[in-house]
């Protein structure tokens, strides 16, 4: 499987990590929407309606935290492709970027985005146009 098969399933599985984390703290109705699975497969983020203060908190950290411990254990796994391992860590360091960092600004605090880590490493001339698309 390719290298961005591998990113694109791990990102959807770490918006997904976000979707269980507000079923977790009783928010399964604003959560499980059509709406939220097409965004999590297509556009990189979830919106849970409702979720604020600690519970918000709870959301956007059980992303970065499911995703890096996923990076982990297919780390260690030996029957793993090479292209699930990269694409793990890219999206282990995606979701620190965005749910760790808030280096992408939501357009709520119930907005939830996986990554954008090419504004790690965009140019400082282009950061506004693409920061601008992540709202």
């Amino acid at each position: 499987m390719s290298f961005l098969v591998a990113y694109w399933l791990l990102t959807c599985i770490h918006e997904c990590f976000h979707l269980a984390a507000a079923c977790a703290v009783g928010h399964v109705r604003p959560a499980l929407t059509a709406s939220n699975f097409a965004s999590a497969t297509l556009s990189k983020h979830v919106c849970v309606s409702g979720a604020s203060g600690r519970r918000a908190a709870f959301i956007r950290h059980a992303g970065w935290v499911s995703s890096v411990l996923t990076a982990l254990a297919l780390s260690w796994s030996k029957n793993v492709s090479p292209h699930y391992k990269a694409a793990a860590w890219l999206t282990g360091l995606d979701s620190m970027m965005s749910d760790l960092l808030g280096v992408c600004a939501s357009s709520g605090p119930d907005v939830f985005h996986c990554g954008n880590f090419g504004l790690v490493i965009l140019s400082k001339e282009h950061r506004d146009k693409v920061l601008h698309m992540c709202t």
